[in-house]
This record gives C-alpha cells, sequence and structure tokens, in this order.
C-alpha cells in the first residue's frame, strides 16, 4: 500500500492539537529552552502544512519561513515565507534566522544526509541562534522501531532509516552546536491504543526508554 500524501495533509488542522505526550513535552521544552526575547526569524524544513511554524508566530511573535521539497497541502494564509527546495542545500543566506528546526525529517535520510540537513540548518542560523531537531525513536532496542518499519514503512510505503538520540547528538556536536536539551519523549501506547495510555509506566526510566516514541534535541550554535 503507498502513502497517500495528499490524503494525510487534508486531515492536519492549521495549528498542531497538542494533546499526544510528545507534542506536550516538546512544547514544554522549547518554552522552558528558548527565551522569547531572542526569536524574530524562524525557520521550519519540511513545514508540511505550516501547523507548527503558526504556533511559533503566535508563541514568539516572530517572522515564520517555511521550506518543504512538496508545496501540496501547505495552506498559504499569508502568514508564513514559504519556498519549495532541497533540505540539504538551502537558499538561505548564512546567519540569517534566529532559530531553525524539523520535526519528522531526518529520518527518511540516510547517515550522510542526515548531517548534511542539520549542517545546512546550522549554517542560516546565526551565532547564538537555536537548532531543534525532533525525530522519530528508531533503535533496535524500542518498540517505536518496529512499529514505525510496519506501520508505516511496510504497509504505507514511507522509507525510514535506524535513527538514535546518540547519533543525533553527535551530528549537533560536529557541527558547533552545544547541546542545552536532548531527551526521548512520547509513549507508544499513545499511537497503537489511545490518548494517555499507561503514561504511568513512563514514571520508570527503563520503560521511558523503551516506549518513547521521539528523540528531541535542542542546541544553540556557538558564538564566535
Amino acid at each position: 500500500m503507498n502513502f497517500n500524501w495528499s490524503s494525510h495533509i487534508k486531515t492536519l488542522n492549521d495549528l498542531p492539537d497538542i494533546k499526544m505526550l510528545w507534542e506536550k513535552r516538546f512544547v514544554s521544552a522549547v518554552l522552558k529552552n528558548i527565551p522569547r526575547k531572542e526569536i524574530k526569524k524562524v525557520l521550519e524544513v519540511g513545514c508540511s502544512n505550516g501547523r507548527w511554524l503558526r504556533w511559533f508566530k503566535k508563541e514568539y511573535n516572530c517572522e515564520v519561513f517555511g521550506l518543504d521539497n512538496n508545496s501540496e497541502g501547505f495552506k498559504d494564509d499569508g502568514l508564513i515565507n514559504f519556498k519549495v527546495g532541497d533540505c540539504r542545500k538551502m537558499h538561505y543566506q548564512d546567519n540569517f534566522f534566529d532559530l531553525a528546526f524539523s520535526l519528522g525529517l531526518v529520518e527518511h535520510f540516510a547517515k550522510e544526509d542526515k548531517e548534511a540537513i542539520l549542517k545546512e540548518q546550522a549554517r542560516a542560523l546565526r551565532p547564538g541562534g537555536y537548532l531543534i531537531c525532533l525525530a522519530p525513536l528508531l533503535s533496535f532496542f524500542s518498540f517505536s522501531f518496529f512499529y514505525v518499519k510496519l506501520n508505516y514503512d511496510f504497509r504505507k510505503g514511507y522509507k525510514h532509516f535506524k535513527t538514535t538520540q546518540k547519533e543525533l547528538e553527535k551530528y549537533f556536536r560536529k557541527i558547533d552546536i552545544k547541546i542545552i536539551y536532548s531527551k526521548t519523549i512520547g509513549n507508544i501506547f499513545e499511537s497503537i491504543i489511545g490518548i494517555g495510555k499507561f503514561n504511568n509506566l513512563l514514571k520508570n526510566k527503563f520503560c521511558a526508554k523503551i516506549l518513547a516514541t521521539e528523540i528531541l534535541i535542542i542546541g544553540k550554535k556557538n558564538e564566535k
């Protein structure tokens, strides 16, 4: 079965629902670690319909830019500076953005491309700017890996590559980004059964690790 992007994009709201555990943790981590006063220009790479950019505009009162390789499904409401492009070679000037982020992007690429994507975002950040990467936890020791490979790759025609927290942390360090937050978040049972199921299990560190669905890393570009 091939994944139908046109059908999927129509199911997305203009703003994120922020109901899933990973969404709540993402929002909490961003607001806690990234001061509003420092953020004027924000870029999302792989912005889909732009829902998270609209959230940033609402929360940070900033100018927002979106890049995607496909314009289908993007809602042009005049709030987002959108362009179609390649995430590995973006046509933005150096040191332009205060924050760049991607949610569910790098896991679709092999190792060398993952690093190139993050390096491009870092290039476009000003010194002291922030880089956020959220990606599915796809290590062989997580339930999420098997769920994603079965439900998305096998059934819907996606392509996901193995992606781990240590791997992404390594790329951040190589591109001169200081890590200020790095955790695995979410609960695989939410995807399978429903919102909030078995969240008490996450109080155990071992359970939290193997049941997590996402890797969230926030870093700050070194000032030279």
